[in-house]
This record gives structure tokens, sequence and C-alpha cells, in this order.
């Protein structure tokens, strides 16, 4: 039987790939994981990790912390915040990004596909992240 919104999703990490699975087909790559922005200063990062209890973790470089729930579906993740802290980090409505795999699957790309939360957007929208 399988949980209801499984987050342990392996997604191909391009859109190239035969449907076959075959020679020619690209790695898979998890979205599991921990993933880390550029440097904004100071060795300072935001960060995201994913985590496979379907769970994920936003940090702030400026501090602070905010977690909530994922759904993965295909190259799309939509992410409901549920606590914060401080509480301002928490957003009140889901949002949905897509999101691609360098063909190493050591960076991933985020992409807003309408988001208002400044605090999720600071950290995911248009961002490079990479996994570490």
């Amino acid at each position: 039987m399988r949980a209801p919104g499984l987050a342990a999703v392996l997604v191909a990490c391009t859109s190239s790939a035969g449907t076959d699975g075959g020679v020619d087909a690209p790695p898979l790559c998890s979205l599991i994981g921990k993933y880390q922005g550029p440097d904004v200063g100071g060795g300072l990062h935001n960060a995201v990790e994913f985590r496979s209890d379907g769970f994920y973790v936003r940090t702030q470089f400026a501090g602070g912390t905010a977690t909530g729930t994922y759904v993965v579906f295909a190259q799309l993740v939509t992410l409901t915040d549920q606590l914060g802290e401080p509480p301002s980090l928490t957003c009140p409505k889901p949002a949905t990004y897509s999101f691609a795999f360098s063909t190493d699957c050591n960076k991933i790309s985020f992409m807003t596909t309408g988001d208002d939360c400044l605090a999720r957007n600071v950290v995911l929208a248009g961002q490079t992240l990479t996994r570490i």
C-alpha cells in the first residue's frame, strides 16, 4: 500500500530521455536531499532540505526557518508551510514550483508558477541550488 503524498519520487534529470529507460536515458535524480544557494556574503547561504517523510525545511541566510509538507508531481513541487521561526517566515498559501536538475543531479533550479510569498521566493524562485 502506498502512503498518500509520498514524496520519495524519482524524477528524470532532463526531459530528453526516452521512455524505455534504455542505455541513452539520463540518470534519475531524487529531490530528497539538502541544497544551498550561492554565498550571499560572509559564508551565508539560503537553503532547503527535502526529507523522505514528505516534509521540507527552508532556511533563510539572515536567520530563521520554515517547515512544511511537499508533494511532487512530475517536474512540479507544491510546498505548504506549517511552522516558521520567526512566524513571519510561514506563508499561509501553498505554492507550486517547477524544477530541473543538472545532468549530474548535483544542482537544481526552481521557477515559481505563482507564489506571492517573499520568504519562499528569496530561497527558491529563479535560484539554482547545489546539493550538499
